[in-house]
């Protein structure tokens, strides 16, 4: 949900009918800002953020995390993080762990 995913207001998630949203965030300024202003988009555009979860930098293991995302039913999963947990996190969701595919990560 960066701005290079949005334009004039409208993102693209949003605009292809993707209507709740759980974040994965990193627990420190920059996770915090990205999903806070994410959230900010996705309720203007009258979308629903369902929960998020916040992980500490340097996580291994993201399956407990992407379990909750799966319960909670949202269309697509935010990561708010960068480097090494981005692709810690991206990884077990190609194999099965969390999600069948990576296609409901933004």
């Amino acid at each position: 949900m960066t701005r290079s995913a949005c334009h004039r207001g409208r993102c693209a998630l949003l605009a292809a009918g993707k209507r709740t949203f759980f974040f994965i965030a990193a627990d420190y300024a920059y996770g915090t800002s990205i999903q806070a202003e994410a959230s900010r988009v996705i309720l203007a555009e009258h979308g629903q953020v369902v929960g998020s979860v916040r992980h500490p930098i340097g996580t291994p293991d993201f399956s407990s995390y992407l379990l909750q995302a799966q319960a909670s039913r949202a269309d697509v999963t935010v990561l708010a993080n960068g480097g090494a947990d981005t692709t810690n996190a991206v990884n077990p969701s190609y194999s099965g762990h969390g999600r069948d595919s990576a296609a409901g990560i933004a």
